[in-house]
């Protein structure tokens, strides 16, 4: 960066110190003055940050020229220009420093801008928000369909630090509800089998395990067959491969790990016995139980079983109500465990049927709920010192389109990214907004609106 005495060209002129003119034009003066020292500093700062700004060195003789004419307006102008384009380089080195500590947590290729016309990695923020945007490969190269990304570069007619603060803060995280995600065994049986998912199409029970019926499903594989199971609102489904013969499902209704009189079996050999709603009716030892149909305990028949065969398998599909209302049936919620075990031929898992202890669980789903999108649009127009000027003669004259900018960004979600008008909070600086004078606090109450709102795996988007 070239190399500028302020002070020295002032000196060097003997008009400006030295004039005896008005009080008016020795305070134009005094301005200049320490405008130039304020510059000399600034200057001084980005040079130990290794920056090279060749852009201001043309700036920097245009000054040094209307200093020794004694432009005095002109000058003044110039060097406020110098002064706020070097604040803004400033912050922008910083936080380029503040991305060299953290670039970890970015992907490689998601770090790139242009500044001056060298590269240097900045840890920019782009993100996909559902189908409609995606990822910009790089900042600095409009990105397909993606409304973040946007050119950093001294070049270009907004200011750099407007631009920074725009592009590095849009981001959006996930923040998403769901489905199930790792189940927690119950203390009360074996580790290792706990079935957990939601069934996004409830399937037809004629036992014909169709692919696409039981794509929800969680399943387990164990020697001689195969355990899937999903839950609806209102029903349990499971579908079993079993080694061919009679097969039972037995549960531990309320999870305790011990066999107990009424609690829920499943049991099917056809074509001897039609009934599939079975009971624990007696408990006669440590390691046995008599069990009959529910209607013949005084319950009713719930659920349906269909089954069909082949020459080594018997192939289910089971669907019992999560809560009949039957004493003899377990009633279950969302969140809840049931424990169970299968009874087959050679099949006994996942462990002893005498030893509930022993058994694996089936939790129950919540319902799949889609993720909300959430947005907050926030425009600032006013920079601090940047606003002093009127905007015709601001350094960079598109801080007078923040808040436009910001419009446009919200509008374009509404219309064509489906977040709803609702969802979406827009926030400027613009005289006669409801947060025109933006603060602090201001920041941070539409922060904890958007805390308050967005669920996990919903889409929240900063901007």
């Amino acid at each position: 960066m070239e190399e500028l005495d302020f002070a020295g060209s002032s000196r060097a002129s003997g008009f400006f110190l030295d004039s005896r003119e008005d009080r008016r034009h020795l305070a134009l003066h005094q301005r200049i003055r320490r405008t130039a020292q304020e510059i000399r500093t600034l200057k001084n700062e980005l040079k130990e940050t290794g920056f090279q700004g060749r852009r201001l060195a043309s700036r920097i003789r245009k000054a040094r020229r209307l200093i020794v004419s004694q432009q005095c307006g002109e000058a003044l102008r110039e060097l406020e220009y110098l002064r706020s384009l070097l604040t803004e380089y400033l912050a922008v080195e910083k936080l380029h420093y503040f991305d060299q500590r953290f670039s970890s947590w970015f992907p490689e290729e998601d770090r790139t801008r242009e500044f001056g016309g060298a590269r240097q990695d900045l840890g920019g923020v782009t993100a996909r928000a559902g189908e409609g945007l995606d990822r910009g490969r790089r900042i600095g190269r409009p990105a397909r369909n993606a409304i973040f990304s946007a050119q950093i570069s001294s070049r270009g007619r907004r200011s750099p630090l407007a631009r920074v603060m725009l592009i590095t803060l849009a981001a959006i995280l996930p923040l998403s509800v769901l489905p199930v995600g790792p189940v927690q065994r119950a203390s009360a049986h074996a580790a290792g089998v706990s079935l957990s998912a939601f069934a996004s199409v409830a399937p037809t029970i004629d036992g014909v395990i169709g692919a696409s019926e039981w794509t929800s499903a969680d399943r387990s594989d164990f020697t001689g067959g195969s355990i899937q199971v999903m839950n609806a609102l209102s029903n349990l489904y499971i579908a079993l491969r079993m080694p061919r013969g009679p097969f039972s499902i037995h549960f531990d209704d309320n999870h305790n790990g011990i066999r107990e009189v009424g609690e829920d079996i499943i049991f099917d050999n056809r074509p001897f016995f039609a009934e599939t709603d079975w009971a624990v009716g007696e408990i006669i030892g440590p390691d046995s139980f008599g069990f009959s149909p529910d209607a013949s305990l005084g319950g009713t028949e719930d659920g349906i079983l269909a089954t069909t065969v082949d020459g080594t398998s018997v192939f289910a599909e089971i669907s019992h109500p999560l809560c009949s209302g039957d004493s003899l049936d377990f009633c279950l919620r969302p969140t809840e465990t049931v424990g169970f075990a299968l009874l087959g031929e050679g099949v006994e898992w996942p462990g002893s049927i005498g030893n509930p202890s022993q058994w694996g669980d089936i939790r129950i789903a919540s319902a799949v709920t889609p993720p909300q999108r959430w947005a907050l649009v926030i425009g600032i127009n006013d920079y601090g010192t940047l606003s002093q000027l009127p905007c015709p003669f601001r350094p960079q004259p598109d801080l007078c389109g923040a808040v436009n900018d910001a419009r446009r960004v919200a509008e374009t979600l509404i219309r064509n990214y489906n977040f709803p008008a609702s969802n979406v909070r827009l926030v400027t600086d613009e005289i006669g907004s409801a947060a025109d004078d933006v603060t602090p606090q201001v920041f941070f109450d539409h922060f904890q609106w958007l805390a308050r709102n967005a669920r996990e795996n919903d889409i929240a988007l900063f901007y």
